[in-house]
């Protein structure tokens, strides 16, 4: 039997075939190939002999059609999934939290935008505070062997034997703050203590940083052309459904392990162990 995939609202990922049976059905969990197999006459151990060859063939038979299923769903070289495992060729100790969502993205216009894009404000900072609080974690010695690269101990204000890393979706986080920061210039080079955005480099290496980062991450998810009354023609959409990894659960792995009293001034004070940088 053929099937089609059938236009739905955008965000739906109903498949149904031309009768409107579930795509479950296309798995070959409910074939019915495991059916009673009959008795028949002659001595018993003709009998289980035949039972075997018959039971070995639906299995075969089964296999088959489970095999086809999984060609019909995969068809395509493109679709086949190809990530490593949790999609990291190298190791990070934040590997159990590392799970996926679906995430319907927001257009970023009018009443669309959230906290975050609006015009600076102490309520606005205070979301962007706290969405990269939890951005420096302490792990332990065995933990920061294994990882690729070297890093240093952590001062005395961290757990003893414990050493310092930064996931890279904070800073890659703390970097579009910056430049945040860096478009509303009169507003935060008004406010004491915020001297990030005139720091020489500072912007360039967290412009540099976010195009690696989006490089890096690949997003392929298909944005759309649909039709706009108000516009009078087809427009971009990119409020589409993405593949996400569940970021409150980054969150909870490094607020977890959070080194709340972290101060890279002091960490240059400590003399290398064999993982600090040389």
């Amino acid at each position: 039997m053929r099937h089609y995939w059938k236009y739905t609202p955008l965000g739906s990922k109903e498949l149904e075939d031309e009768d409107g049976t579930d795509s479950e059905s296309l798995t070959g969990t409910n074939c019915a190939c495991l059916s009673p197999i009959p008795q028949h006459k002659g001595s018993r151990s003709s009998w289980l002999s035949l039972k075997s060859i018959s039971l070995l063939a639906n299995f075969f038979f089964c296999m088959l059609l489970l095999a086809k299923s999984s060609l019909f769903l995969n068809k395509s070289e493109d679709a086949r999934n190809r990530f490593p495992l949790n999609g990291q060729l190298s190791y990070t100790p934040a590997e159990s939290a590392i799970d996926y969502t679906l995430v319907k993205f927001r257009l970023g216009f009018q009443t669309q935008l959230e906290i975050y894009e609006q015009s600076p404000s102490a309520e606005v900072d205070e979301a962007w505070d706290d969405l990269i609080r939890y951005s420096i974690a302490q792990v332990p010695r065995e933990t920061a062997l294994k990882l690729p690269n070297r890093t240093w101990p952590v001062s005395e204000t961290g757990l003893p034997g414990h050493y310092v890393i930064a996931p890279n979706v904070f800073h890659s986080l703390h970097c579009l703050n910056l430049i945040r920061q860096g478009l509303h210039r009169a507003y935060y080079d008004s406010l004491p203590g915020n001297a990030g955005i005139n720091v020489p480099g500072h912007l360039d290496h967290c412009l540099s940083h976010i195009r690696q980062s989006l490089m890096c991450a690949g997003d392929m998810t298909p944005n759309v052309y649909q039709w706009s009354n108000n516009h009078g023609r087809a427009i971009l959409r990119t409020d589409v459904p993405h593949t996400c990894r569940d970021f409150g659960k980054l969150r909870a792995w490094v607020r977890e392990r959070w080194y709340e009293e972290f101060d890279d001034t002091n960490l240059t004070k400590y003399v290398n162990d064999g993982l600090g940088a040389t």
